[in-house]
């Protein structure tokens, strides 16, 4: 029979086994005879030697092996992946899923699995007791030549068989598991662009996606919530995983015969990893993986014109059109922009897309957009509403403004009349605010197109704003009645005022006659002071009648005249004057004569003496009418008179330039001991007969004068060098500093210089004639140090890049070694210069200057080597 179906077999197929031939057919002929005869068979023998070898023939073993078959056709039909999925997932929980199927088959394979045939072969074999099938043998040796040992070799391999087609039949499975998701996106090139669809997609899988992926964009670019590297990496490794989780299955025997000991456990044998099905499988399994990937950068490469729109700072965006808000048609025309491109992305965007195996999830980029989009129209709206809000808040305090004004209670008819005449603006000012509430409310309604919900704030201000013009016209009416009564108070009130005024002027006009009476100088300071104050009481009287006046004018009625209390004024100024300035002479000339010399101010005394002269010498022409005022006057005249001498002692005396010196030169000139003292005053001066010497004294103060002016033109000059300072800045990343040109101090010593010189040349130089020399030495000092500082700065900033190079070192060791030995010390100078930045403090130093020097010499000798060294570059290479 098997013979007939192999020929026809191979019969039916040429092609396919064209490398089996068949043996030719012998001619069967047709016996003669119906039997044939059958030759002499030894049929016992012969079932003896089968029944020798074979296994099958205890009813035991056929039934062991029944149960083992049993077993193995059971796991045969398990999988070690779980390839039937209906629901995509993300690429760890795909992992998870796959793990959790091989470890628990790996698991069942290496415990139950073994566990069940143990128990079945042992329980199956256990009353044969011993011979062939004994299992409680202890002998190896005795075991190797049993029938058992036979039948677990068989066992064996029945199991191998099984792993091995369960690891088959598991990788097949989950490669088509990728190849049915992959199928339509297998014939994608490297190079192939998506298209402008990006709703609908061509590359849909036979059942379902395998991956669930989320598309992300941000700062760095287009990518995915999983990078697409992970997925070929992370399939292999389950894949290997499977097939490694059924390596480590052992052998049933050790189980079975538990009285020999078997070192180790032996294990069965599996699917290698690098079987040449094996890496088919898995070589086909990448293709599908690597294929399905091009379709989908494709499709995220279109959304990198999205990114912009992504990664936009809504903030930084917003802040200029915060600082000037546009105006509303702009911002019309803005937020339609922005919810146009809204609805846009709405509909060009889809929620999720299939592309292969994987199911991409767009709809977190979708919602960002269209969030983002919605979110500059909403704030351009917000700015709106608020800059809206500031201009009704700045019209309801307009109005407020005008209300409050309105109100004010007036004090008096001045300000009674003010605010009528401001309330003649309102109508005005009315009109401009109107304007600005019509502006305003055409603003709103462009918030009302879009169905901006205004805030509570807002809203009640917009409609508050609107009723204000009303308002502040029936308060215009109502606070009009009440001005007219308060005219009327007011007037009454002027009325009483002018009676007690008259009666103040008659009192004031007695005062100002009875003047004409004083006569005696005794009780000058007494009329003085009652002079002051009937002086007051004329201002302030010549005030009221001024406003009495304006008032009059106020309310239209007749203009008083108070030409009386002019007359009054002009008629008393004389005896003022006069009674003053007498009470003025008589004080100051007792403090002259018997307050300390040193606290006379000899300017003021010339000038209060000649201003008192001129005015006692009015009054003796104005009271020729009044003979006892006019013997006062020519009394105090008469004292000026005699005072007047004494005014160019005092000046020398009182000179400021007098010093030690001076008095002890006076002192020797006149004969007379003369000390500033305490005690000394110019009365005492008078008792020693020094206006017999004024001559001496004069010239005297004369020198002191002059030695004086120099004095202080040294003190100030030391006084301006206190604010030069040195401008010292970091220079590059050297670690020192540089010194700005110091323009303002150089200009300053050559002032200096030459004012210190001249007075060198002054008669007066003697007391400060050290003092000149060591501040003109100072000052060429400083001009020296200042100048060679200069010149060394320049030259350092020219030569420290070109010996900052380790080559012209090497180059050039001597001019390296000088060039250094001068930076160090530059360095010290610098950092010098940095701590104590006065330039009169820093400069006038002749080690500092020696310094100097030395590095200008230096660095004359290093520019030397350096240009030797340059021209003998130049020669070779002309």
């Amino acid at each position: 029979m098997n013979k007939i179906n192999f020929d026809r077999i191979v019969s039916s197929k040429p092609q396919t086994f064209s490398y089996v031939t068949l043996p030719e057919k012998e001619e069967e002929k047709v016996p003669e005879k119906g039997l044939i005869e059958v030759p002499e068979y030894p049929f016992n023998e012969q079932r003896e030697a089968f029944s020798f070898v074979s296994l099958l023939t205890r009813p035991e073993v056929i039934m062991a092996l029944c149960q083992v078959r049993d077993e193995c056709n059971k796991t045969a039909a398990m999988s070690l992946f779980h390839s039937t999925l209906t629901k995509y997932g993300r690429l760890e929980e795909f992992e998870q899923i796959q793990t959790q199927t091989f470890s628990q088959i790996s698991m069942f394979l290496k415990d139950t699995w073994i566990s069940t045939l143990k128990i079945a072969v042992r329980s199956s074999l256990r009353d044969i007791g011993k011979g062939w099938y004994n299992l409680y043998e202890t002998k190896w040796e005795v075991y190797q030549m049993s029938k058992l040992h036979q039948l677990m070799e068989l066992i064996k391999f029945m199991l191998q068989d099984s792993v091995r087609y369960l690891v088959q039949d598991s990788l097949v499975n989950f490669v088509q598991l990728f190849l049915d998701a992959s199928h339509s996106v297998l014939n994608c090139r490297e190079d192939m662009v998506w298209g402008d669809d990006l709703v609908n997609s061509p590359y849909k899988p036979r059942k379902n996606p395998v991956f669930l992926v989320d598309l992300i964009l941000d700062n760095t670019g287009v990518h995915f919530s999983t990078p697409l590297e992970n997925f070929e990496t992370a399939v292999v490794s389950l894949f290997n995983k499977g097939i490694l989780a059924t390596h480590t299955i052992p052998q049933l025997e050790k189980y079975v015969l538990e009285n020999i000991f078997i070192c180790g456990i032996p294990l069965l044998e599996s699917v290698g990893i690098h079987e040449p099905a094996v890496e088919e499988l898995r070589n086909t399994m990448c293709t599908c993986i690597r294929k399905a990937l091009i379709p989908l950068q494709a499709y995220a490469k279109n959304y990198e014109k999205y990114l912009e729109l992504n990664n936009r700072d809504i903030n930084s965006l917003l802040k200029p059109y915060e600082t000037q808000c546009p105006p509303a048609q702009e911002v019309r025309a803005m937020v339609n922009t922005h919810l146009e491109e809204k609805e846009m992305l709405d509909n060009s965007l889809p929620g999720s897309i299939v592309i292969g195996p994987f199911y991409l999830g767009v709809e977190g980029v979708r919602q960002n957009l269209s969030k983002k989009c919605k979110a500059l129209a909403t704030s351009m709206l917000d700015i709106l509403a608020k800059n809206l809000h500031c201009q009704v808040e700045d019209i309801c305090e307009a109005f407020k403004a005008i209300s409050r004004k309105i109100y004010e209670k007036p004090n008096s008819i001045e300000e009674l009349a003010e605010l009528r005449e401001w309330m003649k603006g309102i109508p005005e000012k009315l009109k401009v605010q109107e304007e600005l509430i019509s502006k305003v409310m055409e603003e709103y309604e462009v918030m009302e197109e879009f169905l901006y919900n205004l805030t509570q704030d807002d809203f009640n201000d917009k409609w508050a704003a609107s009723s204000w013009p009303s308002k502040i016209s029936g308060q215009i009416e109502q606070i009009r009645q009440q001005h007219m009564e308060d005219e009327e108070r007011f007037r009454k009130i002027q009325f009483m005022d002018q009676t007690n005024f008259q009666e103040r002027l008659d009192g004031l006009q007695l005062a100002v006659a009875g003047f004409s009476a004083h006569m005696d100088i005794n009780r000058a300071h007494e009329i003085a002071n009652e002079a002051r104050r009937i002086k007051k009481q004329l201002k302030d009287s010549q005030q009221m009648a001024l406003l009495y006046n304006n008032r009059e004018r106020i309310f239209g009625t007749p203009v008083t005249s108070y030409d009386k209390l002019t007359k009054m004024v002009k008629d008393f100024q004389p005896f003022y004057d006069l009674w003053t300035t007498a009470s003025d002479w008589l004080r100051w000339s007792e403090s002259w004569m018997n307050d300390p010399l040193s606290a006379i101010d000899a300017e003021q005394l010339e000038k209060n003496v000649n201003e008192s002269f001129k005015t006692m010498h009015k009054c003796v022409k104005q009271f020729k009418d009044i003979p006892a005022c006019q013997d006062v006057a020519v009394e105090i005249r008469g004292k000026i008179e005699e005072f007047k001498p004494y005014i160019p002692l005092i000046q020398g005396l009182r000179n400021p330039g007098m010093r030690n010196r001076h008095w002890e030169m006076l002192s020797e000139e006149i004969k007379i001991n003369v000390k500033p003292k305490a005690n000394l005053t110019f009365a005492r001066c008078l008792d020693m007969k020094l206006q017999d010497h004024i001559e001496v004294i004069a010239k005297i103060a004369e020198i002191a004068g002059k030695e004086y002016s120099i004095e202080n033109a040294l003190d100030k000059m030391e006084h301006e060098w206190e604010s030069i300072l040195f401008n010292i800045l970091p220079y590059k990343e050297t670690g020192t500093f540089i010194m700005k040109s110091p323009d303002e101090a150089s200009q300053l010593l050559d002032d200096h210089i030459v004012m210190t010189q001249s007075m060198s040349f002054s008669p007066f130089k003697k007391p400060f004639e050290d003092r000149i020399n060591t501040w003109e030495n100072k000052l060429k000092m400083t001009q020296d140090v200042l100048e060679e500082w200069l010149t060394c700065q320049r030259a350092w900033l020219y030569l420290e890049p070109i010996f900052s190079s380790e080559d012209i070192n090497r180059q050039l060791p001597v001019e390296s070694k000088r060039y250094q030995t001068m930076e160090r010390m530059w360095r010290k100078i610098m950092k010098n210069a940095e701590e104590n930045r006065e330039v009169i403090t820093v400069c006038p130093e002749p080690r500092l200057l020696e310094k100097l020097r030395e590095c200008n010499k230096l660095l004359d000798l290093v520019q030397k080597g350096l240009s030797e060294y340059l021209e003998t570059k130049r020669g070779a290479f002309p």
